[in-house]
């Protein structure tokens, strides 16, 4: 189950970037004892037991994933993220005909301060689809792929963003529509979070190469792509 977990997407000496799976916690969890970490199986595969994650991936969430090999490199990474230098590009699938391109701006309350803060994403669709499915209030089911860049790093932005703007992501269940949640699993076969870390570029904090990380597309891409028909707003 976790051979795929080790195989690198990028690497240097102080650098490992992998694709996380969705499902899968990064540190080890009380919520799911017995289960392999991310972290651990890494550290146990590579002999590296310092190895950290230098930024955040919620557990459904799958994609680039950055750790740190060195203290040094923990510490400039860190520095880096806190100057906003790391650039990331992400993928979800989202309720609805999703408009072309959205700045959004809303700002968002930090679950363990209490802190409102401002918070901004950039959106922009891909693609949109159509489904012989029916819900509630619409007699066929439309979705759409949009891309997201967050150009600040709160916790679970880019889910409560697609919500506040009408539009929440398939898969949520914190902040998500459950009907189409419902009709994902039991039409399409899908029950994972639609959001996927497609991409992360950065200029090296130690050596300065500008260093740009891809992650191949999740399964759920191509089962969306061939179950709908492409739908032009």
């Amino acid at each position: 189950m976790t051979e795929g977990w080790t195989i690198p997407l990028w690497e240097d000496a102080d650098f490992l970037a992998v694709n996380k799976p969705a499902g899968v916690f990064v540190h080890d969890s009380e919520l799911d004892r017995g289960a392999p970490s991310l972290t651990s199986v890494l550290r146990k595969s590579r002999d590296l037991p310092r190895l950290s994650p230098v930024h955040r991936l919620d557990r459904p969430t799958s994609g680039v994933l950055i750790f740190a090999k060195t203290d040094q490199g923990a510490s400039s990474f860190g520095k880096m993220i806190q100057a906003r230098a790391l650039g990331k590009r992400y993928i979800a699938v989202v309720r609805g005909v999703f408009s072309e391109f959205v700045e959004c701006n809303h700002p968002l309350k930090d679950d363990d301060d209490g802190v409102t803060r401002d918070c901004a994403t950039t959106f922009a669709r891909l693609e949109s689809w159509e489904f012989p499915i029916a819900t509630k209030r619409h007699a066929r089911t439309r979705l759409s792929l949009v891309e997201a860049l967050p150009l600040t790093g709160r916790r679970h932005q880019i889910r409560r963003h697609c919500k506040h703007l009408g539009n929440p992501i398939v898969g949520d269940t914190a902040h998500g529509d459950g009907e189409v949640n419902r009709l994902a699993r039991q039409c399409l076969g899908i029950g994972a979070l639609l959001l996927h870390a497609r991409e992360l570029w950065f200029s090296h904090p130690l050596s300065g190469v500008e260093v740009r990380i891809g992650a191949p597309d999740p399964a759920w891409l191509d089962t969306l792509r061939n179950s709908g028909r492409t739908f032009s707003p």
